[in-house]
């Protein structure tokens, strides 16, 4: 009975941590995403402003009702509570998302480069060996 061949390696050096970078940059791109497409929403934000029901601006005389049963009804104060609220979190969400989604493209670039200097520095090629040349005699 033969032993069995030894297991391929898991990849060459580096490519691991090029995976991770590739994970983190298509992270941090998602959440800078989140973090520009709510800071559009954030810019709209006017508290002065009636809130809405459905399509239909409320008047403090007005009750929400909400049919589909999310709870998203209430009345013309409730409604505008809501919409602070949802404010809050659109701000929370901003101001984590576009430093940190940031924070993850940089670090991915940095980790890609160590991965290629990894990579170069695993495949470069080893230096020729030099000639010893004879001790010179002494006279």
């Amino acid at each position: 009975m033969q032993p069995n061949p030894p297991a391929p390696s898991s990849g060459t050096k580096g490519s691991g941590l090029a995976k991770l970078a590739t994970f983190i940059f298509v992270t941090g791109l998602v959440v800078l995403a989140v973090g520009i497409v709510v800071s559009f929403r954030v810019g709209d934000y006017d508290p002065s402003d009636p809130p809405m029901c459905g399509d239909e601006v409320m008047t403090p005389q007005d009750q929400c009702i909400d049919w589909s049963g999310n709870g998203g009804g209430g009345t013309y104060q409730e409604m505008q509570e809501k919409r602070a609220r949802s404010h809050e979190v659109d701000l929370l969400i901003r101001n984590i998302g576009l430093p940190v989604g940031g924070l993850f493209v940089v670090l991915a670039v940095v980790l890609w480069v160590l991965a290629l200097r990894r990579y170069v520095h695993h495949h470069a090629p080893a230096d020729e060996p030099r000639p010893v040349e004879p001790p010179a005699p002494t006279p």
